[in-house]
């Protein structure tokens, strides 16, 4: 089968040295001879090392085009029984040559770029805390080794931070979240100021379980939560505000287990509660087991009660669903820990470009099997638990499907606290 060949202008401009104009004023051929030359005839030959057919330029001398003159040499280079060597070198050529004209992003998508963890609380608490960790080591795991910042944006426990992030932010795939995991709890419930549908989040995944623990100061007397029944004064508890555990934990407890308990909310993050423990300006407080067993470490509190984990570090601490009776109390306990396996939960928002997000996604589980990311973590105290994307998103879809019943109960339980 014989066709013709035609000596390409766009693979001349991509590839000189050799072919098009380059090659040939190389080759001493002047720009009238080159409209004069004729096409090359392709015939099928066989190849020298396979012994398959392949093409054989007929009717052109190696080096002269048709009319005797001084040709281009790639021509040549490709005729039956020519170097094989010298052909793979082209093809190679060819490959870089191509390299070189495609855009910087389909090579390393995240050269040169600065990704943004977006937190949701002040400084110095548990999510800052994962946010920097994870920020000093997801770069390495992702195609151009971008910068990794953190930017704090507290309010409203983290809705402020994640109505931006929704509503706002580009969705370039440069900024992800992490938000408080409660925030499920209050789109279930529908509190009043939240933009965004925790089921429309890219999901990105978590690195890190946790449960919820009520802590109480060591030079107060009490040693078991149901001791605070009759506790007076009432016990004061230190908390930012409603959707948190560190105000929802002890309205629950003060709910359901019936103990004296006076939450005094309006304090910016975790670091700041802490603060006021050591100077003994409230008694107790809620929080994520991560930080609250550092609390425990210190000296400077001891543990009353927490919500159900299979984490070792926990056991010997009462469980709340253990302390109640009534089906309903245990199902509306059950429902408010729910979150606490999500832990600490990056998100990518909607519009996110779904190459980005497959990518941050494989990160994250490279991430999670870190030698060094893990000893940073461990030693933070976080007791590492990877939760991928998909199985993120499905605990996020059972809370909102809870039963209307429990909800009820739930939704007069956020009431009580307002």
């Amino acid at each position: 089968m014989v066709a013709r060949v035609q000596q390409s202008e766009v693979v001349a401009q991509h590839v000189g040295g050799f072919v098009g104009t380059s090659t040939q004023r190389r080759c001493g051929v002047s720009g009238a001879r080159k409209r004069r030359m004729r096409p090359f005839t392709v015939r099928r030959g066989k190849s020298p090392l396979f012994g398959n057919p392949e093409p054989a330029l007929v009717g052109a001398e190696p080096g002269r085009d048709h009319n005797g003159a001084v040709g281009p040499r790639l021509p040549c280079l490709l005729r039956h029984g020519g170097d094989f060597r010298m052909r793979i070198v082209v093809v190679g050529l060819l490959t870089v040559a191509l390299l070189a004209v495609l855009p910087a992003g389909a090579q390393a998508p995240f050269a040169g770029k600065t990704v943004t963890i977006l937190v949701g609380y002040t400084p110095g608490g548990g999510y800052d805390r994962m946010a920097r960790i994870v920020a000093r080591h997801l770069g390495r795991h992702l195609p151009g080794n971008p910068a990794v910042v953190v930017q704090n944006m507290p309010g409203a426990e983290s809705v402020v931070a994640a109505n931006y992030l929704f509503n706002v932010a580009r969705p370039d795939g440069f900024t992800l979240g992490l938000f408080n995991r409660n925030l499920l709890l209050a789109q279930l419930v529908g509190v009043e100021g939240i933009r965004f549908d925790v089921r429309r989040w890219q999901w990105i995944g978590n690195l890190a379980e946790e449960a919820d623990v009520f802590v109480i100061r060591t030079d107060l007397p009490y040693r078991h939560i149901l001791e605070l029944r009759q506790a007076e004064p009432p016990v004061v508890v230190g908390a930012t505000g409603p959707g948190a555990n560190t105000y929802d934990y002890p309205l629950a407890l003060r709910a359901f287990l019936r103990v004296n308990l006076r939450i005094v909310s309006g304090y910016p993050g975790g670091a700041e509660i802490n603060l006021a423990i050591e100077r003994k300006e409230v008694d107790a407080r809620a929080g994520s087991s991560s930080a609250m067993l550092l609390l425990v470490g210190r000296g400077l509190v001891r543990p009353l009660v927490r919500t159900p984990s299979i984490n070792p570090r926990l056991r010997g601490i009462p469980v709340d669903e253990n302390l109640v009776t009534e089906p309903l109390a245990k199902a509306v306990l059950r429902l408010r820990s729910a979150p606490n396996v999500l832990g600490r939960p990056f998100v990518a928002p909607p519009g996110a470009p779904g190459e980005l997000v497959r990518l941050y996604r494989e990160a994250f589980r490279r991430l999670a099997e870190d030698p060094a990311f893990r000893a940073e973590a461990e030693r933070a105290g976080f007791d590492l638990a990877y939760l991928p994307a998909e199985a993120c998103l499905r605990l996020a879809q059972e809370v909102l499907a809870a039963p209307p019943g429990v909800v009820r109960i739930f939704k007069e339980l956020f009431r009580l606290g307002d």
